[in-house]
């Protein structure tokens, strides 16, 4: 039991990650205030660093050969390798994880500009 949940704790953790970072950045475009450049670079580097662990660990875990610099690869490359990476090993399985990816991305980020935007105007006097 414990080895699945060590397992599945960087896909946790980045899902996590992911709707704190949209719900906080969409609270900010509610309040109608842009992001700053520090946020934005956290909030880059954040999702990279989570979506760099959860492929090299689900890699070893499927038994992927590796690169030399899978991270780098990743990295500059992810959008496009990962998907790749989740039909190769999970076949049809792929479209439900990235379907799932897609919507937990866009509904924090709607859901926080919704109550962004709800707080803003029950907030002015």
């Amino acid at each position: 039991m414990q080895s699945k949940l060590l397992d599945a704790m960087p896909a946790l953790l980045l899902a996590i990650y992911i709707f704190i970072a949209n719900v906080a950045t969409g609270l900010q475009y509610g309040f109608f205030a842009q992001p700053s450049a520090s946020s934005n670079l956290v909030y880059a580097l954040g999702i990279f660093w989570g979506l760099n662990w959860w492929f090299i660990n689900d890699s070893q875990r499927y038994e992927w050969k590796w690169v030399f610099s899978w991270g780098n690869l990743v990295f500059f490359a992810g959008w496009i390798l990962v998907p790749l990476y989740l039909f190769k090993t999970r076949g049809a399985r792929a479209f439900l994880i990235l379907f799932l990816f897609v919507g937990l991305y866009f509904g924090a980020y709607i859901t926080g500009i919704v109550s962004g935007a709800i707080l803003s105007a029950l907030l002015q006097p």
